[in-house]
């Protein structure tokens, strides 16, 4: 599947684009929030929660842009 150049990221409520990015920034904003979720929940002391969510949110985000996009 081959995203368009510029790639809904966001709506509004009424189901209409409300934000775009290029390609290139859609596709490695997800990567980077789920690296640095991974990572600071790996070093991390206490194993906070809140890296490890930001790592599942950043691994979804791909997956919904996909099915907005399509």
């Amino acid at each position: 599947m081959v995203l368009p150049e510029i790639v809904t990221v966001q709506i509004d409520l009424s189901g209409n684009p409300s934000n775009k990015f290029p390609k290139i920034l859609a596709v490695i904003s997800p990567a980077l929030l789920s690296i640095g979720g991974a990572l600071g929940y790996y070093f991390s002391q206490d194993k906070e929660k809140k890296y490890l969510m930001l790592a599942v949110i950043g691994s979804l985000l791909p997956i919904i842009t996909l099915l907005f996009n399509k």
